[in-house]
């Protein structure tokens, strides 16, 4: 039963639509199978982005052994990084343990992984029809909200980027939190009441921004069921007690705090003040509008000059006002205030976040689509409840074939965007590109700010492959010697041309300590470790190549020590060694670096192949295991079966 019997279940009874009853399974299974052939492509996907960091290169999502680590560890911690810090205060145990259990199923296989984001994406078009259901959506405003839920162009990045799968997991329990929390007020069930308090635990465990899932049931209670405050504080109490303790687990027991470095001071609070209006507003209306342009930025017209000043401080806490006032006076329903509730509440701790944690060096241009899926689903269902007010009054006919018409304009709209962008994240090399543009809009733009101007040359300048790329990245290094990207973007065409001498000393220069100001590209950032390795990686291949093999060593061990391609750097450390005629120290690089990525197959190929040229008895086994994984007919297949041969033959 429920918590309070008495109490007004709805503010009022909905009026359903004068339209014919639509099957509600048949639409539903329609819906289904239209997302499904919409994101169908992103199965064949490879890793991309922090998927190579988070999973390919993890050993710890590999091994059911980590099960208690994965569960107490920062989301970006690995045990093989010997780094100061191993995490940036983000604690997602949901989601890492979801890997491990797709590593189980599907070892290294991308398919695998982007099957499981497919289907949480399936699932949560689900929970978001069965909320719609219990706010008393009619059949037309359900079959609209799907629609728009499952043609959403936001969604293509989320369900494309396996690492994105925390967004995925957190709009699907926070949706699934509210709906059965709804079904419990209305049917009295301790069932949905349990399932309520799971999914909102399920949602802070996916996502940081899981904590405001408490007080979004909060306003549930109060708009849409009309509890008094002290009433609906009562049927929420269990979740505000499992809030409490997930702050005791994440801080009192694991210690994952937050990695932000906040200054206080008046000039900087009327700053973050700015910039968390900024953000905010710029989500809202992509939410609704998801195409890249920060014209769209509410704040860049109330506000162009972001310096703190009394405009921005009233923009920022009298705007949000006059939205939910516009709102109130034009629907005077609960449904309509509490909708924009679930729009801005997820929304609240990323860009407080954003705004204090010296991000503002970051254009709105970049907030990723991907952190606006929950809120995208609030667009949706707000969509959906604007068709249930226009088409429940047979008098305002003009507007119901007005937004029937739009509506069917944004379908056809969204669909063709989501279509586009799911070619866009099929490998990093199209992300490049699509960076690049973004870089080079930026600085049409803003062609006043030298920073912005400076940042799309060196995006432009890195990223197009022409005879002209590297003079005018040099031009550029003169300009700004200590900026990292452009140092190793420089370096790293000069180590494809062959010119490993200047590669060399371009690598080297970007792992050097600037005495002064370092400013940090956007492409590349110094506090990232995995890139800071990956310099390290191909100092030292330049070094060996210049037949500098003491100091190619110290390198490529660097880079180990980073996590770096660690089967190809145990490789060449043990070739390294075995030109120095070092038996034993060679075969353990060499048989580390056929184990430490099995993903690699090159690495374990070529390390096989040293170890059966120095004699190893392990070589055979090694060869065995690489050969049933090339094609019989292959160049690699005759090599590995030549070199076993001659094993065997000794």
């Amino acid at each position: 039963m429920s918590v309070i019997p008495n109490a007004t279940r709805l503010d009022r009874d909905f009026p359903v639509a004068p339209l014919e009853q639509l099957p509600i399974l048949l639409t539903l299974l329609l819906i289904l199978g239209l997302a499904t052939l919409l994101r169908w492509p992103t199965l064949e996907f490879s890793f991309i982005e922090d998927d190579t960091l988070l999973i390919v290169e993890n050993t710890q999502v590999k091994n059911p052994a980590y099960l208690l680590e994965l569960l107490g560890s920062d989301y970006f911690h690995r045990d093989d990084l010997e780094l100061p810090v191993t995490g940036v205060g983000y604690y997602r145990p949901l989601t890492k343990i979801s890997f491990l259990l797709d590593s189980l199923l599907h070892g290294t296989r991308a398919y695998g992984f982007h099957l499981t984001n497919l289907l949480l994406h399936l699932l949560t078009l689900l929970s978001l029809f069965f909320l719609a259901r219990e706010l008393r959506f009619s059949p037309i405003a359900l079959a609209l909200t799907g629609l728009f839920f499952a043609v959403h162009p936001l969604h293509s990045e989320p369900i494309a980027i396996i690492t994105a799968r925390s967004d995925l997991f957190l709009g699907l329990t926070l949706i699934l939190a509210l709906a059965l929390d709804l079904h419990e007020k209305r049917t009295g069930s301790q069932t949905s009441r349990i399932g309520a308090i799971l999914a909102g635990a399920a949602a802070m465990l996916s996502k940081e921004s899981g904590v405001m899932t408490p007080f979004l049931l909060l306003l549930s209670a109060m708009l849409v069921q009309r509890y008094t405050f002290r009433q609906a504080l009562r049927t929420v109490f269990p979740h505000f007690l499992v809030l409490g303790a997930y702050v005791l687990l994440r801080f009192g027991f694991l210690d994952i705090g937050f990695r932000a470095t906040v200054v206080w001071s008046a000039e900087q609070f009327g700053k973050d003040l700015f910039l968390f209006w900024q953000n905010l507003t710029y989500s809202i209306v992509k939410s609704f509008l998801p195409i890249h342009l920060p014209l769209l930025n509410c704040s860049a017209f109330l506000v162009p000059d972001p310096r703190p000043h009394l405009t921005s401080i009233l923009a920022a806490l009298l705007a949000p006002l006059m939205v939910i006032t516009l709102i109130w006076k034009l629907f005077r329903q609960g449904r309509w205030l509490f909708l924009l509730a679930f729009l801005l509440t997820p929304l609240l701790p990323l860009v407080a976040t954003t705004a204090i944690s010296g991000q503002e060096d970051l254009p709105t241009f970049f907030f990723e689509d991907r952190w606006l899926y929950p809120s995208s689903a609030a667009a949706c269902l707000l969509l959906g409840l604007l068709a249930d007010t226009l088409l429940a009054r047979p008098r305002r006919r003009i507007l119901r074939h007005l937004y029937l018409g739009l509506s069917l304009v944004l379908l056809m709209t969204w669909t063709s965007m989501s279509l586009t962008r799911n070619t866009i994240f099929e490998n990093d090399e199209n992300l490049d590109r699509i960076a690049m543009n973004q870089y080079r809009f930026l600085a049409e733009i803003f062609p006043g700010d030298a920073r912005l101007r400076f940042e799309a040359a060196v995006a432009t300048a890195a990223l197009l492959e022409d005879g002209e790329t590297i003079p005018r990245m040099e031009a550029l290094l003169q300009e700004q010697p200590c900026h990292l990207g452009l140092l190793n973007s420089l370096a790293a065409r000069h180590y494809r041309r062959g010119n490993f001498s200047a590669a060399a000393e371009l690598y080297r220069r970007s792992l050097e300590p600037s005495s002064g100001p370092r400013p940090g590209s956007i492409l590349i950032r110094d506090e990232d470790y995995r890139h800071r390795g990956e310099r390290h990686f191909f100092l030292g291949l330049s070094l060996l190549r210049l037949a500098r093999i003491d100091e190619s060593a110290k390198e490529l061990r660097a880079a180990l020590r980073h996590g770096y391609r660690p089967g190809y750097a145990e490789l060449y450390l043990g070739l390294i060694a075995a030109d120095r005629g070092s038996v034993v120290e060679a075969s353990a690089h060499l048989e580390r670096a056929a184990s430490v990525d099995p993903t690699c197959l090159d690495c374990r190929r070529q390390a096989g192949l040293a170890l059966a040229r120095l004699g190893v008895p392990s070589a055979g086994a090694i060869l065995d295991s690489v050969l049933a994984e090339y094609p019989k007919n292959s160049p690699e297949a005759a090599e590995l079966r030549s070199a076993l041969a001659i094993d065997r033959t000794e």
